[in-house]
């Protein structure tokens, strides 16, 4: 597929029956999260994670428990809800 842009996204979308607009939804929201996640660890410059290392065992457990609490959401969603917006409705 070539390069799409976002009136083509956009157009589809607007085809989309209402019932369907909850998934894509989230669908493109987590799109975006992700993709916000991965530049923030592109950015993470190699002074950045030497200073992660030289920080004392109580920030660097605070920043770590600041990552587990973003992935708690993703982890607790039950396989059924996983399967819902993974898969979604192909009628």
């Amino acid at each position: 597929m070539g390069n799409v842009t976002h009136a083509q996204v956009q157009e589809l979308v607007n085809s989309l029956p209402e019932t369907k607009l909850s998934l894509a939804f989230q669908i493109l929201q987590n799109l975006a999260e992700r993709d916000a996640e991965s530049l923030s660890q592109d950015d993470l410059s190699r002074s950045s994670r030497t200073a992660f290392g030289d920080s004392s065992i109580e920030e660097r457990r605070k920043l770590l428990s600041q990552q587990a609490e973003r992935m708690k959401v993703y982890y607790e969603e039950s396989g059924d809800e996983r399967a819902e917006w993974q898969a979604g409705d192909f009628k």
